[in-house]
């Protein structure tokens, strides 16, 4: 399937289907006014003017675009016609593309540019705003599913072999009839689809008759929505916790300066004033620091997006700027948020007694409610900050955990970089010894120890499987024998530093007419092969030859760090022919990685001139991509939790200074009756962190809590670390209790430091 593909409540589901089953829901469904088909191509070699390229290809069924609703912005769309088998090849391009690759040129309409070493007819470029189906991925060249076989042989054969019934790649959408419900539309498709959907297929292959399900696709295919839809959710509720101890912040801060405040609102009631004006007054100071905050958070929001999809891999796939819908939502979140966190403040500040506070000091009852409200505040407040500094923790020491996994090789002064001279025609032999000429090449150049090659890189997401029968090995009920498959150039094991525990390497006699053979990881050898694997012989079905175990492997990381070595077999790539399409070199160097590309670009363009390099970075750049999720996680936690932190402590010391203001007579009375300077400074330490220890001891279970509640939610997200570690608890609470004491240190300072005797006159 070229589709994506999951499993579900032991369900198995997936968005290809076959050509045949395309047209027939097409032509005889009465539910859809209009249909269409499309596929991924991935990355297809473009040639215009002599200049190679890369561009991400999407083949598309006749109308396409019409269905979408998608006008271009220059010259036509691809039509029915166009997707006829003989008609000639034409392309659209991208509008990003069309920019890049062309300088914007109009006249690009109508010439002839060479696909995968054929010759297409550019028909049109496409709106500025289209990026394609597949949000996430921004596609840069459309052309008719018909031509697949003039563009891509190597995968859906010659001929008609794409409209097989067993070949399942197409990808349809439809827009519905007016009138028409989603039920009723499937259950007429799901029709026509069982009518012939296992002509020609075995039993075996699939047991049971897939049906249809219809999905929104308002939207376009979810993959990324389902990707980012658990990582979202918890950043969603990081993100509140953070906004709520930043209102309960300027709650505290409104407070203390109400509180300062009360004898001139005293006098303003006592000359008449009317409450309600002054609860107006104080409302639109908290209205100018939500304007204000709304203004730079907008702004950082701005700039922030572009960062988070630069963390992301993603740049120019998914617009994350700030639109109207955003800034309407904000200018609401102002405004409740001013309501509800500047409303109680100003109520609070307006009901005194005008004449009672006048005659009291500094100190007097409302002070004192005031102080006692702030420090609930501040108590909350650092709760809830210890929960976001647990769960940093979590994710923090689940990077850490991965970041030590040992591979099983050595990942470091590794460059990698790939190359697809399948588009070109060659395929076979002919492309075998073009990529053997290649890495021969690659091995004369200065810098370079050894090289090797592989369908993909290892620690890339990317991994094979085959179902093998082992002599002599009787499986268990139900055991599924499909161990790990890699195909590999020679020096394999030399270039990765991938250790032989027993056996010969594989090398330049493994080709296509020698007797079959791999070499099997110790995974592999010890489940299936005793004691002596070397000599044993396996099959990979009964219609082909044994293959012979000549050597075997330590174990190694294959497709990701996390989870168990699997079994895994290594067979020569010489021997794999008719798999052989896309690959990926992996070169050893004796210095930096990366500073070896240009002269790669020379080696490969020295034996096939116009081919092009694509996926090319280090081994230690691979495996940092591999992490991205963890890494992303890691430091939007990390940041959350340390201005989290951040903004607990500038409530602390708020409070503590405001309590110190309010105490100066009492302060000045301790002094003056032999307190030393060091009892003030410990007294006022003791209140931080009584204010402190109360905020753990409230914030520690519900830290617990939470991450048991949400264990089976980010399971998936944690590695070597438990969603309720007691390590990540204690090192957020001590960090907590370190950073939030110090914010006591300056109030407290300013408090032993204060005069006898200018206390004692202080109001």
């Amino acid at each position: 399937t070229w589709g994506s593909s999951r499993v579900e409540n032991g369900r198995y589901s997936g968005t290809s289907f076959s050509y045949p089953a395309f047209e027939k829901m097409r032509n005889q469904n009465t539910v859809f006014s209009s249909m269409f088909g499309f596929a991924n191509y991935g990355r297809a070699s473009i040639t215009a003017d002599g200049e190679p390229s890369l561009a991400q290809a999407q083949m598309v069924s006749g109308g396409a675009f019409e269905v979408l609703g998608a006008r271009p912005s220059l010259g036509r769309t691809i039509s029915a016609s166009d997707d006829l088998a003989g008609a000639a090849p034409v392309a659209m391009l991208g509008h990003g593309y069309w920019q890049r690759q062309f300088g914007g040129d109009p006249a690009i309409v109508g010439r002839s540019i060479s696909v995968n070493g054929k010759p297409v007819a550019v028909i049109g470029v496409a709106a500025a705003n289209f990026i394609g189906i597949t949000p996430g991925s921004s596609d840069e060249m459309w052309m008719p599913l018909s031509q697949m076989t003039l563009i891509a042989p190597e995968r859906v054969g010659n001929g008609e072999a794409y409209k097989q019934n067993d070949f399942w790649w197409v990808l349809m959408m439809a827009r519905l009839k007016p009138g028409i419900a989603s039920a009723q539309a499937q259950a007429n498709v799901d029709t026509i689809f069982k009518q012939g959907a296992m002509d020609g297929i075995s039993p075996k292959e699939t047991p049971t008759v897939p049906s249809v399900l219809l999905d929104p696709g308002g939207q376009g295919i979810d993959r990324l929505r389902r990707d980012l839809d658990k990582p979202l959710s918890i950043m969603m509720a990081v993100v509140f916790l953070v906004a709520l101890i930043a209102c309960a912040n300027v709650a505290n801060l409104l407070l203390a300066r109400a509180a300062v405040r009360q004898k001139e609102i005293a006098v303003r009631l006592s000359l008449g004033t009317n409450r309600a004006r002054l609860v107006r007054q104080l409302l639109t100071e908290s209205a100018l620091l939500a304007g204000l905050g709304t203004a730079f958070g907008c702004v950082l929001a701005f700039f922030g997006s572009k960062l988070l999809l630069s963390m992301m891999g993603r740049t120019g796939a998914v617009d994350l700027s700030p639109d109207l819908r955003v800034l309407g939502f904000t200018t609401v979140a102002a405004i409740v948020t001013t309501l509800l966190f500047g409303l109680a403040p100003a109520l609070r500040a307006t009901s005194i007694e005008p004449f009672a506070t006048l005659r009291e000091n500094t100190a007097g009852a409302l002070g004192g409610r005031t102080l006692r409200l702030a420090r609930v505040l501040v108590v909350g407040q650092v709760a809830l900050s210890l929960v976001l500094l647990a769960g940093a923790s979590l994710f923090a020491r689940t990077l850490h955990n991965l970041r030590q996994v040992d591979p099983g090789f050595n990942a470091s002064g590794i460059l990698l970089f790939g190359v697809n001279a399948a588009q070109a025609g060659l395929k076979g032999p002919e492309l075998m010894d073009l990529y053997e000429r290649i890495r021969t090449r690659i091995e004369s150049t200065p810098g370079v120890k050894s090289a090797t090659m592989t369908p993909y890189p290892l620690l890339s997401s990317s991994s094979s499987s085959y179902s093998v029968t082992v002599p002599g090995y009787t499986p268990q009920p139900k055991e599924r024998m499909n161990p790990r498959v890699l195909q590999v150039g020679q020096r394999f094991f030399e270039t990765m530093e991938l250790p032989l525990k027993l056996g010969r390497p594989l090398d330049a006699r493994d080709v296509d007419t020698a007797p079959k053979v791999a070499i099997a990881n110790l995974a592999f050898a010890q489940k299936y092969l005793g004691d002596a694997p070397v000599g044993r012989t396996i099959s990979f079905s009964p219609e082909t030859p044994g293959v012979e175990i000549v050597g075997v492997a330590a174990n190694a990381k294959y497709d990701r760090l996390r989870g168990d070595i699997q079994p895994t077999l290594y067979l020569p790539m010489a021997q794999s022919l008719r798999s052989l399409g896309t690959t990926h070199f992996e070169v050893r160097t004796t210095g930096e990685p990366l500073s070896l590309v240009p002269e790669m670009r020379k080696a490969v363009a020295a034996i096939h001139p116009g081919l092009p390099l694509f996926n090319v970075k280090s081994q230690a750049d691979q495996i940092d991509e591999l992490l991205l999720s963890e890494r992303l996680f890691a430091t939007l936690t990390t940041f959350f939790g340390g201005l989290a932190l951040a903004l607990v402590c500038v409530g602390l010391y708020g409070i503590i200074s405001y309590g110190v203001t309010m105490r100066t007579t009492e302060i000045g009375v301790r002094m003056a009756i032999g307190a030393r300077s060091n009892d003030i400074l410990s007294m006022v330490l003791r209140e931080t962190g009584g204010l402190v220890s109360k905020g753990v001891l409230l914030g520690a279970p519900i830290a617990l809590a939470a991450g048991s509640f949400a264990s089976k939610f980010i399971e998936g997200l944690l590695y070597g670390v438990e969603s309720t570690d007691a390590a990540s608890l204690v090192a957020a609470t001590v960090v907590m209790a370190l950073i939030g004491s110090l914010a006591g240190v300056l109030p407290a300072r300013r408090a032993a430091v204060i005069a006898p005797m200018s206390a004692l006159r202080a109001e």
